[in-house]
């Protein structure tokens, strides 16, 4: 029904650390990664590698603010926060 599933934060260091949570995450949630609704948010832009090794394992990755009801006052940090949007 479009309800949030998982919100949640992960420190990290590396861009495959932020790709085995996601991926992760997904497997615990029975998620697929082709059609679940993926919103990054915090300091990341689309050129990152962040983002563009993200994709190339979840199709529908966008940044939060693209999203459908971004978060209000969300200040940039150097942590990645994520929202999985059921199927």
């Amino acid at each position: 029904d479009k309800q949030i599933q998982l919100c949640n934060t992960y420190a990290y260091n590396q861009p495959e650390d932020v790709l085995y949570f996601v991926l992760f995450a997904c497997e615990q949630l029975n998620l697929d990664p082709e059609i679940v609704a993926l919103y990054l948010g915090g300091e990341v832009e689309k050129q990152d590698e962040y983002f563009e090794l993200l994709y190339r394992y979840v199709r529908q990755v966008a940044l939060y603010q693209d999203g459908p009801k971004p978060i209000q006052g969300l200040a940039p940090h150097q942590e990645l926060p994520l929202q999985c949007i059921s199927q």
